[in-house]
């Protein structure tokens, strides 16, 4: 199975079966990914249990975002000193 990122659309629909209690691999199988991306994103992106928080996919795609913004905007490193990314 091919390495693929999960869409807005996938986050939803991972919403939906993690609400009404679908094992992970059977929602990887029916998303089309595996297991283990659909297990990161549930850590990654579970809310704080103390405030009664529970899997979101806008704030899923909120919190991806940020982090595509932020890995964007990281300096790389060239010969000659440091770069930043356009």
């Amino acid at each position: 199975m091919r390495y693929k990122h999960l869409t807005e659309a996938n986050r939803t629909w991972f919403a939906r079966l993690l609400q009404e209690g679908y094992p992970f691999a059977e929602m990887a199988r029916l998303i089309g990914c595996h297991r283990s991306t659909v297990y990161r994103e549930y850590r990654r992106n579970w809310g704080t249990r103390s405030a009664g928080q529970a899997y979101s996919s806008k704030v899923a795609q909120a919190r991806r975002d940020s982090r595509s913004r932020q890995a964007n905007s990281r300096p790389r490193i060239e010969q000659g000193g440091l770069s930043c990314r356009a």
